[in-house]
């Protein structure tokens, strides 16, 4: 009897120690999880980062351009429109007075 009591305190003991060593294992399959974890995180957001200063600089990069061919158009146009001022102020002043002085 007392060779069954032995036989089953070692069960427990070597019970007790398997399931020591696996709360053991599953806090250290934890901490390398979580760090994984933190890691993927830290790469994902640095990616993250990249991809929006390129997208940004990009969008820069091309509002620059627009402002550009805005500029150049704004030139354009005020060029004709001083061209056509030279060409017919004269008339313009012409055709005003008349118009004020008629009655």
């Amino acid at each position: 009897m007392n060779n069954i009591i032995n036989q089953l305190s070692q069960i427990e003991e070597k019970t007790v120690a398997i399931l020591d060593g696996a709360a053991d294992k599953k806090k250290t399959l934890a901490a390398e999880y979580e760090a994984k974890t933190k890691q993927f995180d830290e790469e994902l957001n640095h990616e993250t980062e990249l991809e929006i200063q390129s997208m940004r600089q990009k969008m820069e990069a091309e509002a620059a351009a627009e402002l550009d061919r805005q500029k150049t158009a704004a030139g354009d146009q005020i060029a004709r429109l001083e061209q056509h001022y030279e060409e017919k102020h004269s008339w313009y002043v012409d055709s005003l007075f008349r118009s004020m002085t008629e009655v």
